[in-house]
């Protein structure tokens, strides 16, 4: 038997084993694209127990504009809604036609607004300088979230008010007064705060009012120092005005209480370039003033 005829057994045992989430995602693909199309139910809808907007904010670009309806009807059908979901778009769309699942998600509340394009920081900055008051989660756009993602996330605000909440993180590895690499920092199921919590956009992340500073929003700033990082610079952020990271519970072990969308290469998005081209090292040593606290604890 040949290498070629190897290979190509291997690769389709492989995707024998991916069958279960190809079903799980078409099975929900239908239902939400059906609940889509359903424009007579919102997706939002005020707060009971707080008098804080909570606004979901995100951002897209490029072919991913025809799968974002996916990540955003599953912030729709959440068990606690959110007072808005805001859909950043680069200003340079604007006037054109868009895919017609973004008009149907329109007519259940979903906003659509237009700014500078600051890469994958659009899905936070934008938002702090719009709504100052408000409880922000941010979510990326390439996941189908768990219907209970932001009650976890404002139950976790509501009981420590000053904290930032993810549903996923790593800890940052610290050894002999110095950062270790990115590669080697553990994901962490930790429930304490910690300054050595690394929240991770793509389980979900809740800052509350007010969390940072003006800098947080300097884009020559942080587009020098971190690029391609935003998680790197929000974290240093958090440090510089004191935040603590918590992690809300999740029903998976590790955190993943989402869908990929199967349809997004890995090295299309940040993650290929960040972890697997080495920049988030390299971002981290552009920000190496504002990590230095936790190397002298």
């Amino acid at each position: 038997m040949s290498l070629k005829h190897i290979t190509r057994g291997f690769r389709r045992f492989l995707d024998l084993g991916k069958m279960p989430q190809k079903i799980n995602f078409e099975h929900t693909k239908l239902m939400l694209e059906n609940e889509i199309a359903d424009t007579g139910r919102r997706g939002v809808a005020p707060q009971t127990d707080t008098d804080r907007e909570v606004v979901v904010s995100l951002t897209t670009y490029g072919r991913r504009l025809r799968t974002v309806h996916l990540a955003i009807a599953s912030m729709m059908r959440q068990s606690r809604k959110a007072d808005r979901i805001v859909l950043w778009l680069d200003s340079r769309l604007e006037g054109k036609p868009l895919p017609a699942p973004l008009r149907l998600l329109e007519k259940k509340g979903l906003e659509i607004c237009f700014c500078r394009d600051v890469r994958s920081f659009t899905k936070l900055v934008p938002a702090l300088e719009r709504f100052p008051e408000a409880v922000i989660i941010t979510v990326d756009d390439d996941q189908i979230y768990d219907f209970d993602l932001i009650d976890r996330l404002v139950c976790g605000w509501l009981e420590a008010p000053e904290a930032v909440h993810c549903a996923r993180m790593k800890k940052i590895a610290v050894k002999d007064g110095r950062i270790l690499p990115y590669k080697k920092w553990p994901i962490d199921m930790s429930l304490d705060p910690s300054p050595l919590n690394l929240a991770l956009g793509v389980g979900g992340v809740l800052y509350p009012p007010h969390c940072f500073g003006p800098e947080v929003t300097d884009s020559e700033l942080f587009m020098r120092l971190s690029p391609s990082a935003d998680d790197l610079w929000f974290k240093a952020q958090e440090l510089k005005y004191g935040r603590e990271v918590r992690r809300v519970p999740t029903l998976s072990n590790n955190g993943e209480d989402y869908i990929n969308l199967p349809y997004i290469a890995f090295n299309e998005g940040l993650a290929g370039t960040n972890v697997t081209g080495g920049a988030n090292d390299t971002c981290m040593a552009n920000l190496a003033g504002y990590f230095k606290p936790l190397t002298e604890q």
